[in-house]
């Protein structure tokens, strides 16, 4: 008996753990929402973004590889996403004609953040991707947001 209740422990633990598994390779609600509510993997947009943000008014994010996009389709609209607004911070239309999904751009972080990165293809089909961007004060390696100038915000979004 105590051989089939350890047995029935360790299979509910593994099954518990592959669903937290799961959930941390996808975005969360918040973005997905924005999607019908679909499930949007985390691991198929390789980003470019600092580990480490000096300064938070200019942090210079991007793509640097989607993986996964099938032959003979394109990425129509790639849109990034933090933790502290519902509505994308940035919001790229690509045409069929782009070569590259190579996107370079610049935002603004008040405060340390997960940022999420979404590609949606010309069939629907959606692409994620998640970096984790740490903002210092003043480069000194503190507890993110602007030298106690402003209010922690509050987190809309994240995992």
């Amino acid at each position: 008996m105590k051989n089939i209740k350890f047995i029935l422990s360790v299979v509910i633990l593994s099954m518990l753990s592959s669903l937290s598994y799961a959930t941390q390779n996808q975005l969360p609600v918040c973005v997905s929402k924005h999607y019908g509510g679909a499930t949007i993997a985390a691991n198929d947009i390789d980003m470019i973004a600092p580990d480490i943000a000096e300064n938070g008014a200019v942090v210079g994010v991007g793509i640097d590889q989607i993986k996964s996009i099938p032959k003979g389709r394109f990425v129509q609209e790639v849109s990034f996403y933090n933790e502290f607004r519902e509505e994308p911070v940035a919001k790229f239309f690509l045409s069929e004609q782009m070569l590259s999904t190579n996107l370079k751009t610049r935002i603004r972080l008040r405060e340390s953040s997960n940022l999420y990165a979404v590609a949606k293809l010309d069939n629907g089909q959606l692409l994620g991707g998640k970096s984790f961007i740490k903002v210092t004060i003043g480069g000194c390696g503190g507890g993110g947001g602007s030298a106690g100038m402003i209010s922690s915000s509050k987190k809309v979004c994240g995992d």
